[in-house]
């Protein structure tokens, strides 16, 4: 895990296919242990800062009680409480929530902007969704899938609907992980082949 700790979480891309399965192998290991009851505060004194500038319901209840259960903090920044990159430089906003957290976690529909926020912070930056791509969203499905299968290598995956954040990165992660990923719905509506 020592060759992830200290990265940003922005693309699956940047990944290999060994390090997301640490990752999820990881997240099973915490799975279990909360089954029985424990939560190791394996991120004691540890805070997290999650920008959001949309509504969201599901990323924000996965990472406020996923971090909470493992020790940590977490400071929600609702849409219209920061100013990235509209009253404050991106940059300055960057190196000044660095000094207020551990990691930051942000769900902006502006991936240049997320971008640049990750470039000048000094703390990790996790992607929590942008208008191209949902790199946790489709950590969390291929997840689901290793609880149903031993092996997940070489198994299909359908995706009904339109070309969306998390179509494309779960296209992205089973390509890296060895799965078929299908994606159904009229043709002028498939994902990009950049995600496949």
């Amino acid at each position: 895990m020592d060759r992830l700790t200290g990265r940003d979480f922005m693309d699956l891309e940047n990944f290999t296919r060994e390090e997301l399965l640490m990752i999820l192998e990881t997240s099973r290991d915490l799975k279990l242990e909360a089954k029985r009851g424990y939560y190791y505060p394996y991120l004691k004194h540890k805070s997290l800062g999650c920008i959001f500038d949309q509504p969201s319901t599901r990323t924000r209840v996965s990472f406020e009680l996923g971090i909470q259960q493992l020790g940590g903090y977490v400071t929600y920044l609702k849409p219209g409480e920061i100013h990235l990159g509209r009253k404050e430089s991106i940059k300055d906003t960057a190196r000044v929530l660095s000094r207020f957290f551990d990691a930051i976690m942000i769900r902006w529909n502006n991936y240049a902007e997320m971008k640049e926020l990750a470039d000048y912070a000094t703390v990790p930056v996790i992607n929590g969704m942008t208008e191209i791509n949902h790199p946790c969203q489709a950590l969390a499905d291929i997840y689901t899938i290793m609880e149903r299968f031993d092996e997940i290598r070489d198994k299909k995956v359908v995706f009904f609907g339109d070309r969306t954040q998390p179509a494309h990165s779960l296209g992205m992660i089973c390509s890296k992980l060895g799965l078929n990923f299908v994606h159904c719905c009229p043709e002028q509506y498939k994902i990009l082949p950049d995600y496949t």
